[in-house]
């Protein structure tokens, strides 16, 4: 993933993170370039990655690409795979300002809710749709994203869940 230090957004960072890992690693492996909301050039030129990784609503400094503007020009130029961490920041940072002074841990789930999940979903689903193009969601993290997925998805849209998020509620 692009969020090392240093950042993998350019094709100078990828072939140096290509470098260091030739001369230490053991078994075959590939890096994803993480897209910014200024390197559209690099996500569509650098070589070789195996995707693109767009950060929705982490906070990953640089790697924070939110707004529909910002993410779907990577969507519409070229072909790469695109790797997304689908939450949607705008609800996130409204959320954020409700809960605000609350210290426990377990507003998080109320923070990035259900609903977060679910509208950058939507988001990446449509830009997927209208431009045909490959979409892997990481860590799917809600039941209804789910849903929404299993009644409205194109074979070349594919996702995959963690075991935290099987597995682990706010009562756990």
């Amino acid at each position: 993933m692009p969020n090392t230090r240093p950042l993998t957004t350019t094709q100078a960072a990828l072939d140096d993170k290509l470098q260091r890992s030739a001369d230490h690693c053991l078994v075959n492996y590939g890096f994803f370039i993480g897209a910014t909301a200024a390197n559209l050039p690099d996500l569509i030129e650098a070589e070789p990655t195996c995707g693109i990784k767009i950060f929705m609503g982490s906070s990953h400094g640089a790697l924070l690409v939110s707004q529909e503007a910002e993410i779907e020009p990577i969507f519409a130029r070229g072909k790469r795979l695109i790797a997304l961490h689908a939450e949607d920041r705008a609800r996130i940072i409204e959320r954020r300002k409700q809960f605000a002074g609350i210290t426990n841990p377990a507003v998080h789930s109320q923070i990035q809710d259900e609903q977060a999940a679910l509208n950058a979903t939507k988001l990446a689903l449509k830009l997927s749709k209208k431009y045909q193009r490959r979409l892997h969601i990481l860590h799917l993290s809600t039941g209804i994203e789910a849903e929404l997925l299993r009644q409205d998805k194109p074979a070349w849209v594919t996702t995959e869940v963690t075991p935290q998020h099987l597995l682990l509620n706010t009562e756990a």
